[in-house]
């Protein structure tokens, strides 16, 4: 268990900050800024290595990726349960360093750890890409567990192993976030990081192996205006040592997600729409004559509402060219008579497109994306 100041004594510069919030959850900063470990009444984590518990992506001149990292942080305000932090610096991987001003705010709130991060001012040549925040190093002990929610949810056992002793970060496993959170289990104590975002900006869940440890991590894309700075998110990140497993980490998840506008609604809203309605769902594709003749069998056997989920309706190749569909492949005059045909055997019909994606081979995309 990691040993730092007591409950209520005020945070030093010079060596250990912790935060405790009363109730038994603990935090431990070093004088740079650096997280050192978070513990609970049931879990405890000692971050290995100790970092900021974040970095940025920015994009080179040939398209590639590379971490910026922030420099040593020092203490703008503390108290017992929060701590702001200045950065004045970022670095580059090759040690290059460069002027910056961002600031991190820490706080213990319902039993979790927050942070944001919030750029005050940042080089105009640098072009982020995307903030990781949580970025965190844990161990990797024997019989771990990745719990990820991607689709119904994923228990990854002993994920990326056989990257374990490499020399660096070699492995790593990136998921789709259709929840906002993801857990590292393990029988001594679990981890539990998360985003509460809103608003539906993108993000993944990134997973490192390598060096005899793991590094965990939420990656969330910045927007790029046409001009002006990028966006940050403008929602925090936290961390929870937990016991248990992926039942216990939806727990810790669910009292908020269910109080988000997506998940409000109810049977009742649903009710006298297709979607209340629909027996069947389909996901065909392609043209016309592929689609329409077998969703209508499939209707005409079942004898109960059917819903038909288009995809590949479109001009376009498949998974390119968003979000230029028009007109779709046959041309529109078709497209509306398949469409009313289906209607008239009472068949849902919705098209699919991908709304968060734009082509950078569109010719609009260097004006418009």
């Amino acid at each position: 268990m990691p040993q730092g100041k007591q409950s209520g004594e005020q945070p030093s510069r010079a060596g250990v900050v912790v935060l405790a919030d009363g109730n038994g959850l603990r935090a431990g900063f070093g004088a740079d800024g650096h997280l050192l470990w978070l513990e609970s009444p049931s879990a405890s984590w000692e971050f290995t290595p100790s970092g900021p518990g974040w970095l940025l992506l920015t994009e080179g001149s040939a398209g590639a990726l590379e971490a910026v990292r922030p420099g040593d942080a020092v203490v703008l305000s503390a108290d017992a349960v929060s701590l702001r932090l200045r950065v004045e610096s970022l670095q580059h991987q090759d040690g290059r360093r460069f002027p910056a001003a961002l600031e991190v705010h820490w706080a213990l709130r319902e039993g979790r750890l927050e942070g944001r991060v919030v750029p005050l001012a940042l080089p105009t040549e640098l072009t982020l890409a995307a903030l990781r925040f949580p970025d965190v190093g844990v161990p990797y002990p024997p019989g771990v567990q990745w719990v990820v929610p991607n689709d119904l949810g994923r228990v990854y056992r002993e994920p990326c192993r056989e990257h374990l002793d490499a020399p660096d970060l070699a492995g790593s496993l990136r998921q789709r976030a259709h929840m906002q959170f993801m857990a590292w289990v393990s029988a001594a104590g679990s981890l539990y990081l998360d985003s509460r975002d809103e608003s539906g900006w993108m993000r993944s869940l990134l997973l490192r192996v390598g060096a005899g440890r793991a590094q965990l991590c939420i990656e969330h894309l910045l927007p790029r205006p046409a001009t002006g700075a990028p966006a940050f998110p403008p929602y925090a990140v936290a961390l929870v040592p937990y016991r248990g497993g992926w039942y216990e980490a939806a727990r810790l998840y669910r009292p908020w997600a269910l109080r988000q506008r997506w998940s409000r609604r109810g049977p009742a809203e649903r009710r006298g729409s297709y979607i209340a309605e629909a027996a069947c769902w389909l996901w065909n594709r392609g043209r016309i004559e592929e689609v329409v003749p077998a969703t209508t069998e499939v209707a005409r056997r079942l004898g109960l509402p059917v819903a038909l989920d288009w995809y590949w309706w479109h001009k376009k190749p498949y998974d390119t060219g968003y979000p230029d569909y028009f007109p779709p492949r046959q041309g529109e005059e078709a497209f509306r008579t398949a469409v009313r045909e289906l209607q008239r055997q009472g068949v849902a019909v919705q098209v699919y497109t991908n709304g968060m994606s734009w082509d950078h081979d569109e010719p609009d995309w260097p004006d418009a994306g």
